[in-house]
């Protein structure tokens, strides 16, 4: 059984090259992606890769007008509409071949790493785009050292260019103060410590480690204080278990074996500097772009260097999830209906980044179940993060129609619409 699926496959992937190496013939694609953070980054490698070879990418994101019926045709996350020009569909779904349209998947990836892993046969792709497959593994909440993910990585830390290491989830640990690190992690997120480092400095000394607030990690890891280290994590760890709705917290969260940019690359090329702390911490400081609008992804591969803007939008979304989170957990509002959930939690204000919110709301217990989405509610108007209901395993294409077609308002990464009763928003998760 196991040899017919391996030989199916196989299939599949022959005729995606076969639609790759057709694209030099036309000169030009349509690439369609769902407005999803890894979808857009995918699209990003595309056009980049394809047009250093010379083949116009015409990228467009959901809801995008119908291509001429002719002319090739590349989707991510979203299937393709009736069309007889030559297709080829990057979607989580069975592998299919008709005459004119492919559709692949590979289990254990996501858009990205697939994009790569395919472009990567046919052209050169340049090792500063390959990274963000990265980014996007670590987005999609998958281990960047297994599966498709760890063949980038391979190729990237045989150009030195990427390390694998212990590393931490903490916000730049390796050049802040601790107390400074925890307190501005999003993800875990430490509630009540949050964007406070005098507050984690007290906790820590009222538990029997003092600890000068000057101090980082690296200085602990450099005097070899790592008793201390340990007893630190394990009280963050403690800390995490008793404040959030998440039983068994585990250490992985705060240290784990991981992926970082080798510092002697930033000499050579304009790459975060934040990777040097570990894509992980430094992916939610990314995901903060796509609130600034779908094409600022796009430009992430090519501009990442720029984004300043991202991680002044992290920190003031660690403010506001300070500021806002507690009471509105308290205040948050339970509904279930035919077998789904949803939590709407009340806001004073608009959240810097809701995609962003929105993760540290599912690190705290919130909306990690199948079928559970996170709804924020300010004054009239909802915000449903997309990445909510793509994490909740519900069907993000149809859902996503479903809005645009009844007038919700595609806005950065959330849909939003007037809804002080909250019947659209039942109407369109429910319905």
């Amino acid at each position: 059984m196991k040899s017919h699926e391996d030989a199916a496959s196989q299939k599949v992937l022959e005729k995606a090259l076969e639609f790759v190496d057709s694209l030099k013939d036309y000169g030009f694609v349509r690439v369609y992606a769902s407005p999803t953070f890894e979808e857009l980054v995918a699209a990003s490698q595309l056009q980049q890769t394809l047009e250093n070879n010379s083949i116009k990418a015409i990228v467009d994101v959901f809801p995008f007008r119908e291509p001429d019926n002719q002319s090739p045709l590349i989707t991510l996350g979203m299937r393709a509409p009736k069309r007889s020009g030559p297709t080829l569909e990057i979607v989580p779904s069975q592998p299919l071949v008709t005459e004119n349209k492919v559709s692949f998947w590979v289990k254990n990836a996501n858009s990205s790493t697939i994009v790569i892993k395919l472009l990567e046969e046919r052209f050169v792709v340049k090792d500063d785009h390959k990274i963000f497959s990265i980014i996007a593994s670590y987005a999609a909440e998958e281990n960047p050292l297994e599966g498709l993910t760890y063949l980038i990585v391979e190729s990237l830390k045989v150009a030195n260019i990427v390390k694998e290491d212990i590393t931490f989830s903490l916000y730049k640990w390796k050049s802040l103060p601790l107390c400074h690190s925890v307190a501005y992690t999003a993800v875990p997120f430490f509630v009540s410590l949050a964007a406070s480092p005098e507050k984690v400095c007290n906790y820590l000394k009222e538990n029997k480690v003092d600890i000068d607030e000057t101090t980082s990690i690296r200085d602990l890891m450099q005097r070899k204080e790592s008793e201390e280290l340990v007893e630190i994590i394990k009280l963050l760890v403690s800390y995490l278990e008793e404040v959030s709705k998440r039983p068994n917290r585990d250490p992985t969260e705060i240290i784990d074996r991981g992926v970082e940019l080798e510092e002697e690359v930033l000499k050579e090329r304009k790459l975060p500097r934040s990777l040097v702390h570990g894509f992980k911490q430094a992916t939610y400081v990314f995901l903060t772009t796509i609130d600034l609008s779908a094409f600022h992804v796009i430009a992430l591969p090519a501009l990442s260097y720029y984004f300043y803007r991202a991680d002044e939008l992290y920190v003031s979304s660690v403010r506001f999830a300070a500021r806002e989170l507690p009471n509105s957990l308290i205040g948050s509002k339970i509904i279930v209906q035919s077998g789904k959930k949803l939590t709407v939690l009340p806001l004073d204000q608009v959240p810097p980044s809701p995609t962003l919110l929105y993760r540290m709301v599912r690190d705290y217990g919130v909306g990690r179940d199948v079928g559970h989405v996170v709804v924020f509610k300010v004054g009239k108007n909802v915000f449903i993060p997309i990445d909510s209901i793509k994490r909740s395993g519900l069907d993000l294409e149809r859902s996503v129609r479903r809005a645009v077609e009844d007038g919700w308002e595609i806005r950065g990464g959330s849909l939003v619409a007037e809804d002080e009763k909250l019947e659209r928003v039942k109407k369109l998760l429910f319905g």
